[in-house]
């Protein structure tokens, strides 16, 4: 069983995009995970420790971490730890931890996010389909019982 992580963390570079020969879209989160500490001596917070991951989001919401994310940022990612194992450039077998994304959203600590709905019709739902998209029928305005 692979470990299931739910961290902050950073992204030390843009995320970039690429797609599978058969059109399925791939983004990469570059990811560091940090203990942060104070220096008591200058009331400054230092980096004890950092982990640096390579994060891996798939299909739709691979464009959307792509296209609404950048450098810097803290993201609240979940999903599950891996190790892979490849050839290095020189020949030599090395390894590297990684991350399979299963949700990715923007930091809200120190951030003000405005949502923008995606257009859901590539996905075969039209927003008539969405069962939140309006009131249940027969609620009035001060409806006050969830549609469930």
């Amino acid at each position: 069983m692979l470990p299931r992580i739910a961290e902050v963390g950073r992204l030390w570079a843009d995320p970039s995009i690429r797609y599978t020969p058969a059109g399925k879209a791939v983004c990469t989160l570059p990811l560091v995970f940090s203990k942060r500490k104070k220096d008591e001596a200058t009331g400054k917070w230092l980096d004890d420790s950092s982990l640096f991951v390579r994060g891996t989001v798939w299909d739709q919401q691979a464009e959307h971490a792509g296209n609404s994310l950048s450098k810097g940022d803290n993201v609240f990612v979940t999903g599950e730890l891996f190790q892979r194992e490849y050839e290095g450039k020189d020949g030599e077998k090395r390894q590297s931890l990684e991350l399979r994304v299963w949700e990715v959203g923007p930091s809200m600590k120190w951030n003000d996010v405005k949502i923008q709905h995606a257009d859901r019709s590539s996905d075969g739902a039209s927003p008539t389909d969405d069962p939140w998209g309006s009131a249940p029928v027969g609620a009035g305005a001060g409806a006050d019982e969830p549609p469930f």
